[in-house]
C-alpha cells in the first residue's frame, strides 16, 4: 500500500512524444475502431486529436469548461468531526485550488467524454504553505501509448523513454477516468460518432476549395495545321501568365474562358451546416440556438437548456466528481488524515436556478384553486397540497374566520356573524328573481314607456334616428333609479365600514343581495329595439 513517505519525493516521468501525420479517411477511422477494440488506443487517440481541430467540436471544450469554471463545494463523509477538518482544508485553506488545476481537470474530462477513457498522473508534493500537507497536482497524459491487455484487462502506458508503466485506477499514482464505464469505454466515446461527420465536413471544404480554384479555366485552341511543338509552347505560355496579363494571339488561335455553372455555395455550405448540426447534437444533446430560426427560438432555447446543456452539465459533474473522489481525494485524505473514508465529495452548483416568476404564478393559481374548492365545500388536505407543490415557506393551518364587527355596528343584512350562525333578527333571504317575471318597482313606468316605443312607426332615416335617440333616453330614465339604489348602498357601506377588510365584507354581502334582472331587461330591450329600428330605417330608405 502506498504511504505518505513513499510519495514525499516522486520520480518524474514524462509522457512519450507522439507525432501524428495522418490523412483521415473512412477506412482509417474504421481501422482505429478495430485497433481500439483490440486494446491499443494509438489510432483512436490520433483520431481524437484530429477531431478536436474542428471549429464546431470546440463546443465540447465549452461544455466542460462550463463545469470546471464553477466553484465547487465539498460534502463531508466518514467521521463528522474529522471530515469537517478535511472539508475545511480543501475549501478554506485552498488545498483544492492549489492541488487541482482547472486546465488539467478540463483536459481529463474532455478526453474522457471524447475517447471514453482518459489518463492523469499524480505528482504528490508536500506544500509548506498548506501545513505540510501532500497535494496531488494531477496532470493529464496523452493516451496514444495507452494499451489494455485483452486477457488480463490490465492497462499500461509508455513514458518518454519508451518504458511501460502499469496503470491501475485509483492506485494513488494514476487516475483512469472512464465516464462511460470500465468495459470497452471507447465504444461509447463521442469520437466514433463525431469522426465521420468531421470527415464529411472536411471533404465538403476540400471540394469547395477545389471548385474555387477551378471556378474558371482558360481553354486555348490552335488552328488546323499547327504542330505539336506549337501547341506545347502555347500551353506553357498560358501556364506562366500572371493575373493581369494581356494575351495577343496569332491568327487562327483562340482563347476561351470556361466557368463553373453549378451553385457551389448551395451545395457545399448546406453540407457543412448539416455536419455542424449533427456535431452539436452529439456534443450538447441539441442543435445550436442560432440554428433554429426566429420561429420558436425561445422554446428551442428552453428545450436545449432543459434537455441538453443542463442534463450534460449534471452528468459531467457527477462522473468527474466520482472519479476525483475515488481515485484522488481518497488518497489525499489517506496521506494527510490517515483515513480514506474522510475524503470529501466535490459538488459543483450545476442544478439550474428556479424561475421565481414562474414559481410565483404557479403558486398563485394553486392557491386560487384551493380557495375555490373550500368555498364549494370540499375539504382540502393542506399538508399534502404543500408537499405536492413543493411550497416550503408556508405551513398548514385553518381557514381564517370572517372579521368580527366592532360593538354597536348594525349587522349587514344577509351576512352571518363571525361564528357562522345566522342573526336572529335577520329577515328571511329573498327568493332568487325569476328572469321571466316582469320587473317591479320604480322603473316599471319607464320600462313600459320604453316598450311602448316598439309600437311606433318610423318612415325614413331621420325618423329612425329620432326613434333611436328617444330609445336611449327612455333606457337611461328606466335604469337611473336602479343605479341610484346601488350607489346609495355603496355609500352607506363606505360610511359604516371601520376597516378595509370590513368594507370588503360589507360590499360582498351587498353584492349577493342585488337583483340584476331589472337592469338586464332594460339594457336588453334598448339593444334589441335599437337594432330593429335600424333595420327598419335601412329597408325604408332602400
Amino acid at each position: 500500500m502506498a504511504t505518505r513517505k513513499s510519495f514525499e519525493s516522486v520520480t518524474a516521468i514524462y509522457p512519450a512524444t507522439v507525432r501524428t501525420l495522418t490523412t483521415w479517411t473512412a477506412d482509417r477511422i474504421r481501422a482505429a475502431e478495430l485497433q481500439a477494440d483490440g486494446g491499443s488506443y494509438r489510432l483512436a487517440s490520433d483520431c481524437c486529436d484530429w477531431i478536436l481541430t474542428d471549429d464546431r467540436v470546440e463546443t465540447l471544450t465549452t461544455r466542460v469548461e462550463a463545469l470546471t469554471g464553477l466553484t465547487p463545494t465539498f460534502e463531508a463523509s466518514g467521521d463528522k468531526r474529522r471530515s469537517n477538518r478535511a472539508v475545511k482544508a480543501l475549501d478554506a485553506q485552498e488545498d483544492w485550488w492549489e492541488g487541482y488545476s482547472d486546465a488539467e481537470l478540463t483536459q481529463l474530462h474532455i478526453w474522457g467524454v471524447l475517447l471514453g477513457v482518459s489518463l492523469a498522473r499524480h505528482y504528490w508534493d508536500a506544500d509548506e504553505d498548506h501545513g505540510g500537507r501532500l497535494l496531488p497536482h494531477p496532470e493529464w497524459w496523452p493516451t496514444q501509448t495507452l494499451q489494455q491487455d485483452q486477457q488480463t484487462r490490465k492497462w499500461s502506458i509508455a513514458d518518454s523513454t519508451n518504458q511501460r508503466h502499469d496503470v491501475a485506477a485509483g492506485d494513488s499514482e494514476w487516475i483512469l477516468h472512464t465516464p462511460y464505464g470500465k468495459n470497452r469505454p471507447h465504444a461509447r466515446g463521442k469520437w466514433r460518432a463525431l469522426a465521420r461527420w468531421v470527415l464529411f465536413k472536411e471533404l465538403a471544404r476540400q471540394d469547395w476549395s477545389r471548385h474555387s480554384e477551378k471556378a474558371s479555366t482558360l481553354v486555348a485552341s490552335a488552328p488546323d495545321g499547327s504542330t505539336k511543338d506549337q501547341r506545347k509552347q502555347l500551353a506553357a505560355d498560358l501556364a506562366e501568365i500572371g493575373g493581369d496579363a494581356v494575351v495577343a494571339l496569332s491568327p487562327g488561335y483562340r482563347l476561351d474562358l470556361l466557368e463553373v455553372e453549378a451553385n457551389t455555395k448551395a451545395i457545399y455550405e448546406s453540407q457543412i451546416e448539416l455536419a455542424n448540426k449533427a456535431i452539436s447534437i452529439i456534443i450538447r444533446g441539441s442543435a445550436q440556438t442560432t440554428e433554429v430560426g426566429d420561429k420558436g427560438s425561445r422554446s428551442a432555447v428552453e428545450v436545449q437548456e432543459r434537455k441538453g446543456d443542463n442534463v450534460k452539465l449534471v452528468w459531467d459533474a457527477n462522473t468527474l466528481g466520482a472519479t476525483i473522489h475515488k481515485q484522488s481525494l481518497s488518497w489525499w485524505a489517506e496521506f494527510n488524515y490517515g483515513d480514506r473514508r474522510l475524503a470529501p465529495w466535490p459538488s459543483w452548483p450545476v442544478k439550474p436556478e428556479e424561475d421565481l416568476k414562474v414559481k410565483v404564478e404557479t403558486e398563485e393559481k394553486s392557491f386560487d384553486t384551493v380557495d375555490k374548492a373550500e368555498k364549494l365545500g370540499f375539504k382540502v388536505d393542506r399538508k399534502k397540497f404543500l408537499e405536492q407543490h413543493k411550497i416550503d415557506w408556508a405551513e398548514e393551518g385553518e381557514r381564517p374566520k370572517a372579521p368580527e364587527l366592532p360593538p354597536g355596528t348594525p349587522p349587514v343584512p344577509g351576512q352571518p356573524p363571525a361564528d357562522g350562525e345566522p342573526p336572529k333578527d335577520a329577515p328571511p333571504p329573498a327568493p332568487p328573481a325569476d328572469p321571466k317575471t316582469p320587473p317591479k318597482g320604480k322603473a316599471r313606468a319607464s320600462l313600459d314607456k320604453l316598450l311602448a316605443l316598439a309600437k311606433t312607426r318610423t318612415s325614413g332615416h331621420d325618423d329612425a334616428q329620432s326613434y333611436a335617440d328617444e330609445l336611449v333616453q327612455q333606457g337611461l330614465d328606466a335604469a337611473a333609479p336602479l343605479l341610484e339604489q346601488t350607489l346609495a348602498a355603496i355609500e352607506e357601506e363606505l360610511d359604516a365600514a371601520t376597516s378595509y377588510d370590513d368594507l370588503k365584507t360589507r360590499l360582498q354581502a351587498r353584492y349577493e343581495t342585488l337583483d340584476p334582472h331589472e337592469l338586464a331587461d332594460i339594457v336588453e330591450s334598448v339593444m334589441v329595439l335599437g337594432e330593429l329600428a335600424g333595420r327598419v330605417g335601412v329597408n325604408q330608405d332602400a
